[in-house]
């Protein structure tokens, strides 16, 4: 009888409800204050007693503008209600359709200054590609192929750098043929590559586990074998004049310490410097524009012993390629191109970068053996950004303006591992349309323009720190069937360019001198903006991702220096809140209660750290702003004094790109055919990726542009 009471009691108090909420960013404010709805609270029950005489008005937030009213007929910008209070009495206890206050992203300004440029250029920053040795690199064609990838006009334009692996496990007379594909490394010096060569692997004939893999040829110069391999003396390729029987023990072989003494009239030291000569000679002294590096992913598969031997013979290996190279030389020395750049190997916490540094890095006495170190990033772009890890490398070492390379980076982490399948529910059947794709295997962006998206934003967040160059791996992909599978290529296996080629080429554009790198992570619509001057010509490249509330949500949790699958999904398990499959829903739905991290500690049963409570309360409010935006286009304005005439636009989204453009105009079956002409394709392609969507008026130093969701749009236009 108590309980029966107090209900109805209850709803004496609470009259009749009627329900404000707020989609994005403001406020709900009635005339009289009474019924206000701040966007801390929403939604909000809104009890009405009485006479309900009031006026809302929606008020938005800083970067936000008011949309529209939903549940208030066709009234704007205020919405009215009159009700007297006898109507109110009839309606005691029940609810009313929800008032909601819309509120969009206010169109964002971006304001550039053409004459305060940064005092290092872009330059070759991303313009670099990874080539790894035997995958592809056939002829000249080739060579014009990434050629036209790094400049908008191959006939005037000097190319970027290449960094070309030689994997001397996989060689096979090391002292008779030092240096793997010597003919296309001196191909691209003539043509105006820079190169960075990279090393990797220990010769067979340098481990004490391998036996016979050295045949004298009966003086003082045996010939080295430098892997396991048995070839007889009858075997054309065999022209030692005997049997060579190289076996070993050890099936790492290639991937420890090699022998510190003499083995066949020659030591480590001695390959390296027999090596490095023989490198030397396809390159122009005075300007070889060569870097050399040792080693690749010591921390990964390519090394089997501990971090102290590494560190030991990378840089005893370091100081001999710089005695062999001699004072002053203008070859630069580094490496050893890590997987990741806090990475260790064995132990794994402990960065090999730093012990590097701490090992042969400057001291007040000595110079150091390396002159720039490298490590690669298939991270997502947020983490890279949010590390600084740049500023951490350095920081171990005295050389504060110590050169750092990224190696390789590329979208879709694991994409290098297996051929993943295309995913074409991405494709836009109309210009302007946002699908919703429902593949589920997160690497097939590769071959779509989410891809090409994550790219310009990876790469503009490692352009916010001060790396030298970002080599994009790779040029070719490998084992896929074209535009239905995809690796990390930019080209498929018969040269088609693929969405990724597109920002790639775009990206290529941004030469000259720096004028804006910025990354707007948060937000109700993130994006990514870099812009260059060169001469009398600004270009820009845009790039919008269309994150989930889910992953900005992840993405604010980062900025709290959390990772979401071991720092909080464990914490999360069993939430009352969180039950149900559809976890986009649930997590734009806290974003949006404005969920306390109170009501996370009462909600979730093995959350019991207030201070986890409040960094996941404050990563669903970062998250908030995109509830509701998703798949939304945005306006972007882009003011700078003195730009003049009209913009030239180039885009990649959903519908303008060439992995949409292939099926367009082609099938799975017309690939499968051996009468189909993938060379008319690659120059349709081609034509079709480098071909200006449109021209955009510049008013008054002044262009508003359409973002669309995972898109970039590359702008060019005359400033003064």
């Amino acid at each position: 009888m108590k309980t029966l009471f107090a209900v109805i009691l209850l709803i004496f108090v609470i009259g009749c409800s009627h329900p404000l909420e707020i989609v994005g960013n403001g406020d709900i404010i009635s005339a009289s204050g009474e019924h206000d709805c701040l966007l801390e609270d929403n939604p909000c029950t809104n009890y009405v007693i009485g006479d309900y005489d009031v006026t809302y008005t929606a008020m938005p937030r800083a970067g936000w503008s008011f949309s529209e009213w939903e549940g208030c007929g066709e009234q704007w910008p205020d919405c009215s209600f009159s009700m007297p209070s006898n109507t109110v009495d009839l309606l005691w206890g029940q609810t009313a359709p929800a008032l909601t206050a819309v509120f969009i992203q206010a169109d964002r300004l971006v304001t550039l200054n053409v004459d305060n440029v940064e005092s290092k250029p872009f330059g070759e920053l991303f313009r670099s590609v990874n080539l790894d040795a035997g995958k592809q690199l056939n002829d000249a064609a080739d060579i014009d192929r990434i050629t036209q990838l790094m400049c908008r006009d191959p006939l005037t334009c000097t190319p970027g750098a290449i960094r070309y692996w030689d994997k001397v496990q996989f060689g096979r007379f090391a002292l008779e043929q030092e240096i793997t594909h010597r003919s296309e490394i001196a191909e691209l010096h003539s043509r105006g590559f820079s190169m960075f060569w990279s090393l990797m692997g220990t010769p067979a004939f340098l481990r004490n586990s391998c036996s016979g893999c050295v045949v004298a040829n009966g003086d003082d110069d045996p010939f080295h074998i430098l892997r396991e391999v048995n070839v007889l003396t009858s075997d054309v390729r065999n022209d030692t004049g005997q049997d060579i029987a190289c076996s070993c023990t050890d099936d790492d072989w290639w991937a420890g310490p090699p022998t510190v003494g003499i083995v066949g009239t020659s030591s480590w030291l001695d390959y390296l410097d027999i090596t490095i000569s023989q490198l030397l000679m396809e390159f122009d002294g005075a300007n070889p524009k060569l870097r050399i590096g040792l080693w690749n992913e010591p921390d990964q598969i390519w090394w089997k012993s501990n971090q102290a031997s590494f560190v030991t013979m990378w840089c005893a290996s370091a100081q001999q390629v710089r005695d062999t190279l001699g004072p002053g030389s203008p070859v630069l020395v580094g490496g050893p191109d890590i997987s990741s750049w806090e990475s260790g190997i064995n132990p794994l916490d402990s960065p090999a970068l730093k012990l590097i540094q701490e090992t042969c890095g400057p001291t007040p006495s000595t110079p150091s053996s390396f002159d720039f170190l490298v490590y690669h990033n298939y991270s997502k772009s947020e983490r890279f950004l949010l590390e600084n890890s740049v500023a951490e490398v350095r920081s171990w070492s005295t050389n504060e303006n110590l050169i750092i390379d990224v190696g390789e980076y590329a979208a879709a982490l694991s994409g290098a591992d297996v051929t993943t399948t295309c995913d074409l529910s991405a494709i836009a059947s109309l210009d302007g349309e946002v699908p919703i794709p429902t593949g589920v295997n997160p690497k097939a962006v590769l071959c779509d323009h989410r891809g090409a998206a994550e790219e310009v934003a990876l790469a503009a967040t490692m352009a916010a720190q001060d790396h030298d160059r970002l080599y994009r791996f790779e040029v070719w992909d490998w084992g896929a069937t074209d535009m239905v599978e995809t690796r990390m290529g930019l080209l498929t296996v018969n040269n088609l360019p693929k969405p990724t080629a597109t920002s790639f080429w775009m990206l290529s554009q941004l030469q000259g001198e720096r004028i804006a790198v910025i990354n707007e992570l948060g937000g109700a619509f993130p994006f990514h903006l870099l812009a260059s001057r060169e001469g009398d010509e600004m270009v820009i490249v845009v790039a919008s991702q269309d994150q989930t509330v889910s992953e900005q949500f992840t993405r604010g949790l980062l900025s709290e220096g959390l990772v979401f699958n071991e720092d909080v999904a464990p914490q999360l398990a069993d939430c009352t809140v969180l039950e149900g499959e559809d976890t986009e829903a649930q997590i734009a739905a806290l974003a949006q209660a404005g969920t306390t991290a109170q009501q996370l500690l009462d909600a979730c049963p093995n959350l019991n750290d207030p201070t986890l409570a409040a960094s996941i309360a404050t990563a669903l409010a970062y998250a908030a702003p995109r509830v509701g935006q998703v798949g939304e286009t945005f306006q972007l304005t882009i003011e700078a004094a003195g730009w003049q005439g009209p913009a030239t636009r180039h885009r990649i989204d959903a519908y303008r790109n060439t992995f949409a453009k292939t099926y367009r105009q082609w099938t799975d079956d017309d690939f499968a055919s051996p009468e189909f002409d993938f060379a008319d394709e690659e120059e349709t392609l081609w034509g079709y990726m480098t071909e200006p969507l449109d021209q955009l008026d510049v008013t008054d130093g002044r262009v508003t542009l359409e973002v669309r969701p995972n898109s970039v749009t590359l702008l060019r236009g005359a400033v003064e």
